[in-house]
């Protein structure tokens, strides 16, 4: 994913190395929270997730199937521009550190990272598993159309940009109250 980065006036820290990539998992979020309130979606629950943890995955990284004592919260799905995921309970899976780590690196080349991860590392038993909790949760893409995933990903970039300009906006204008408050 192309990160996009704005240089800023503030000359104390180097902020320009700062993605505004976050953004689209606070927009899809929200995206999440609207669908939550209009029935359409269930929402996700904490408790929910630490009893499919111990239940579903028997306690173990739903990709390698080792027993950990620190599981991450793994988006099967990533919650970004690209991937198009949401925050819902099927989405969510257990994963150990080195999983979660090597599969985003898939989730960055490929539209469908969960699954080239588990066919390149032999975790086919896995991937049916996957598939079967996403079902049986009730989980899916929001939307298989091309068109439709285009133009949300074009309204999550224009987001992401005029965020950036209104971000830049109120820096300028805090930064200006400070200095003229220290030129006193």
């Amino acid at each position: 994913m192309k990160k996009i980065v704005k240089k800023t006036v503030s000359k104390m820290t180097d902020e320009t190395s700062i993605p505004l990539g976050g953004m689209d998992r606070v927009i899809l979020n929200r995206v999440s929270e609207f669908l939550h309130r209009s029935a359409k979606l269930e929402k996700f629950s904490e408790k929910q997730w630490k009893d499919d943890i111990k239940t579903y995955f028997e306690g173990k990284c739903a990709y390698c199937g080792k027993s950990m004592p620190q599981l991450h919260k793994e988006h099967i799905i990533p919650i970004n521009k690209d991937g198009l995921g949401l925050r819902h309970n099927g989405n969510i899976i257990p994963a150990c550190s080195t999983c979660n780590h090597e599969k985003k690196k898939y989730d960055e080349k490929y539209d469908d990272g969960y699954v080239k991860f588990c066919k390149q590392n032999g975790y086919n038993d896995a991937l049916a598993k996957i598939r079967q909790y996403m079902k049986d949760k009730g989980y899916k893409p929001f939307t298989t159309d091309e068109t439709k995933k285009k133009k949300i990903k074009r309204l999550i970039l224009e987001a992401r940009i005029k965020i950036g300009n209104i971000n830049e906006e109120y820096a300028k204008k805090i930064a200006r109250l400070i200095i003229a408050e220290t030129k006193k």
